[in-house]
């Protein structure tokens, strides 16, 4: 019994040297640690907030907000509590790029606010969310304006550089799917390569042969830029059912 008490009055020693050392922390470093937790998961930061009222004032920091992951919310939350919904617009609000890219996503596709939809992108690709780079890069691509398809082409070759590019594409799919698109974007699309005759045979799966399981390699065994852009756009056409 003695034992058991000598450990007890042990263990709130170290709580309270722990809780004396996490006050002399500057906030700042404390907003890093906190923001490093919740873009790994939610659920720790609640954990992390609760541990002790340092945590909890600097875990309600912008930036805390702003890299807080939203991987348990559904990308287009239909059902959620006022909790939930408050969370979601702080999140918004803060400048996460996982919520301007789902804002995005609906504004741009089936919301057709094309120019709020298309600056939400914009800012998610800035901030290096590579689904909104993926799908930012086509959107340029798809362009009348020359420039802007250069800017595409760059966005998609840092996409392939990072070894990333189907991941991304297996992500937007699935986002564009759950909801209902109404802008196809793509309707009667211009060739990047004028030099090669693009061959859509080329690809591992025709539309002839059902929709593609986009499974393909990130590096196709295709030289030349420009078809390798005509390749992905064929992909994302297909991706979008035009």
């Amino acid at each position: 019994m003695a034992d058991l008490r000598a450990r007890n009055a042990c263990n709130r020693k170290q709580t309270r040297r722990s809780s004396s050392t996490i006050k002399v922390l500057p906030k700042e470093l404390l907003m890093e640690v906190l923001a490093r937790v919740a873009s790994g998961s939610v659920s720790d930061l609640y954990k992390a907030k609760i541990c002790c009222r340092e945590f909890l004032h600097a875990a309600d920091d912008d930036y805390v907000y702003e890299h807080v992951s939203l991987e348990k919310f559904p990308v287009i939350p239909w059902f959620i509590t006022e909790k939930e919904f408050s969370f979601l617009k702080r999140c918004k609000e803060s400048g996460n790029s996982e919520s301007l890219y789902r804002e995005g996503m609906v504004e741009y596709f089936s919301s057709l606010n094309l120019k709020s939809g298309l600056e939400s992108l914009r800012l998610a690709s800035q901030k290096g969310h590579k689904d909104a780079k993926y799908v930012y890069g086509m959107i340029l691509i798809c362009s009348d304006d020359e420039e802007q398809r250069k800017q595409g082409l760059q966005l998609l070759r840092f996409l392939r550089m990072s070894k990333c590019i189907r991941r991304s594409r297996n992500r937007v799919k699935k986002f564009i799917w759950s909801m209902w698109v109404r802008n196809r974007v793509v309707r009667d699309r211009r060739p990047l390569c004028h030099f090669h005759k693009f061959d859509n045979s080329r690809r591992l799966h025709s539309i002839s042969r059902g929709w593609p399981p986009f499974e393909e390699d990130d590096g196709i065994d295709i030289s030349c830029e420009y078809c390798i852009g005509d390749y992905e756009l064929g992909l994302f056409c297909d991706l979008l059912r035009v």
